[in-house]
């Protein structure tokens, strides 16, 4: 079926699409090609499609997709329908062999070759390429530790002793990431990224198609575009015809452009089926050619992939996927490889407020307690200035990672010395107090003191020769992510659970909150975490220090106060009232009024 859409097409190769139908949505199908206004989608069923010459509203249905495939997966479960070692290991468990010990064959790089893989990272290497069939490995890689460089080394040397690879998981950015540097003969990138990367988008499997397509396909699509001018010219005339009186001329004119219509559509529609066709045939055999297929787990059960069986399947950022929603990517694969953090985000549940209950539906999580000797850690950090990354080392992981040496030089890199004190580069982290107050905006927080303090700092990164790109502000708060919005323009600014998975040379975290109920929120170790470890060379967290004082008070625990005990450690925070540095003495002493 084609589609001809005003305006450009809002989607790619790959996308389930489908129409509004008054409340309902109708699905069309998966769309195969895209080419100028013309959109060709390759339809399971005749049933839904709307009459020739339809206006449509067309949206995509992914995320109805995944809502609808993962309750058929647990109705299957339940039913008895799904038979598979993924469903036995998840569901009902069965005993695992600890990790065999391997003997390590050396030196092993990264696919580019330009990184050697550390102790950790080549371990967790070595056992995925010593899975068997039926086999689990979980890996914990906590921020900067190269697990993207393992997922893509994996990958290469699984596909290149000839086995098919799976790299999946719930977010498009992560796949692409770890498609980047693999062989573009060996790897097709399933589906839509949401920001393709000029260098993912040569992966496309829409791209391949079109080059592997060339004259023939060409010489179609040429032959589709004149027909389709002639048969718009006809309808014109039908339309002027029409217009101009009855009379027996007109008439005998008319019928002849009618027949020439038929004729006109009939070859049209010829041609286009022969096109699909040749599309649809190109791209099952790239899908069945390539080595490493890379799509989101909802991609995976969908055209073309939904009939692909592989060897091994690595789910990254499966701390984020619910239970169901990575049996989804486990049911395509003999072997199994889930990378995660249970100290970054875990999955939203809205209905769910209590976060250990939310813990046991993270897959990677419910996995890691369910087969603790089959679990792996990436030990070493390589990302962030040292500084920046101790404090969630000892705080959060309990010093389970370390960074490496090379973390003590990064420093940030300023064309002019900064006016504001607290953006020195040799002070990686900084707590920069400000004497603000929240205030509730419907359901969340907005702080207006520090918003304006955020805007200063970002303005005057900027004039020091920071791009705006590697600029990142951070708050805990939909709201007050809303009031930086109208302040702060150019660098990126959004809520901690959209920053998962990034990094900027400079991130700024407006903490926003003051009561102690709402610094309990902003607290959450799993966002803070995220939100603390974000930044390569530079740190500075915005907020009130005498109200988490207060709140230190009745839990010591409390994490962003062991940050403020932290930054006193490190002798860095600053008074932005006073402009001066100060100890936590001055902190607590009550201000004058």
């Amino acid at each position: 079926m084609d589609l001809t859409v005003s305006g450009g097409a809002p989607f790619n190769t790959g996308d389930v699409i489908g129409y509004r139908l008054g409340r309902t949505l109708v699905s069309l199908g998966t769309v195969i090609d895209i080419a100028e206004d013309l959109v060709t989608v390759l339809s399971e069923s005749g049933g839904n499609l709307p009459p020739e010459g339809s206006q449509l509203q067309i949206v995509e249905l992914e995320p109805l997709i995944s809502l609808d495939l993962q309750i058929k997966l647990i109705n299957d479960i339940l039913s008895g329908n799904v038979r598979s070692p993924a469903v036995d290991l998840v569901i009902d468990g069965y005993e695992l062999e600890p990790l065999r010990p391997i003997q390590s064959d050396g030196k092993m790089y990264s696919v580019d070759g330009g990184f050697e893989l550390d102790e950790y990272q080549r371990e967790v290497v070595e056992q995925i390429l010593a899975l068997r069939d039926g086999e689990l490995l979980l890996v914990v890689g906590p921020p900067g530790t190269g697990k993207t460089r393992v997922i893509q080394k994996a990958a290469y040397l699984l596909a290149t002793r000839g086995e098919k690879v799976l790299i999946t998981s719930h977010t498009n950015r992560a796949v692409d990431n770890a498609l980047e540097k693999l062989p573009l003969e060996m790897a097709v990138r399933v589906g839509r990224p949401e920001k393709v990367l000029p260098e993912i988008r040569r992966y496309m499997l829409g791209a391949k198609v079109r080059e592997r397509g060339g004259e023939q396909l060409a010489e179609l699509e040429e032959n589709i575009k004149k027909l389709r001018n002639e048969r718009r010219k006809y309808l014109e005339h039908i339309k002027y015809i029409r217009g101009s009186g009855n009379q027996p001329a007109r008439s005998e004119r008319l019928k002849r452009f009618k027949e020439e219509l038929r004729k006109v559509s009939r070859e049209l529609k010829e041609l286009y089926r022969e096109r699909n066709e040749l599309l649809r045939s190109i791209s099952e055999s790239l899908v069945a050619e390539a080595r490493v297929i890379g799509s989101t787990l909802v991609k995976s059960q969908l055209d073309p992939l939904d009939r692909i069986s592989f060897d091994t399947v690595l789910i990254d950022e499966s701390s984020q996927a619910s239970v169901t929603l990575a049996l989804l990517g486990m049911l395509k694969a003999r072997k199994w490889v889930l990378i995660g953090d249970p100290k970054q985000l875990l999955p939203i549940f809205k209905v769910l407020k209590n976060e250990k209950a939310q813990e046991e539906l993270s897959a990677f999580v419910y996995l890691c307690r369910k087969y603790p000797k089959r679990v792996l850690w990436l030990r070493l950090h390589y990302r962030s200035n040292s500084q920046i990354i101790r404090f969630a080392a000892r705080e959060v992981y309990g010093n389970e990672i370390q960074p490496h040496p090379s973390c003590d030089n990064i420093a940030l890199k300023l064309a002019e010395p900064p006016r504001i004190e607290p953006l020195r580069p040799d002070m990686p982290v900084v707590f920069l107090h400000v004497q603000g107050s929240e205030e509730r905006q419907k359901k969340s927080l907005l702080n207006r003191k520090e918003a304006e303090v955020c805007h200063r700092l970002v303005a005057e990164l900027r004039r020091c020769g920071v791009p705006e790109s590697e600029v990142g502000v951070i708050t805990p708060f939909r709201a007050q992510r809303d009031l930086l919005l109208e302040k702060v323009r150019g660098s990126e600014v959004d809520t901690v659970d959209a920053f998962q998975g990034r990094e900027k040379e400079a991130v700024i975290f407006s903490v926003t909150a003051t009561s102690p109920s709402s610094l309990r929120f902003a607290s959450n170790p799993n966002r803070l975490n995220v939100a603390l470890t974000r930044p390569r060379s530079k740190l500075v967290v915005v907020g009130n220090a005498r109200s988490i004082i207060e709140a230190g008070r009745q839990d010591k625990q409390l994490l962003v106060y062991r940050f403020l005990l932290y930054a006193y450690e490190l002798n860095a925070i600053y008074n932005w009232e006073s402009m001066s540095w100060m100890t936590t003495r001055r902190v607590t002493k009550q201000p004058t009024q």
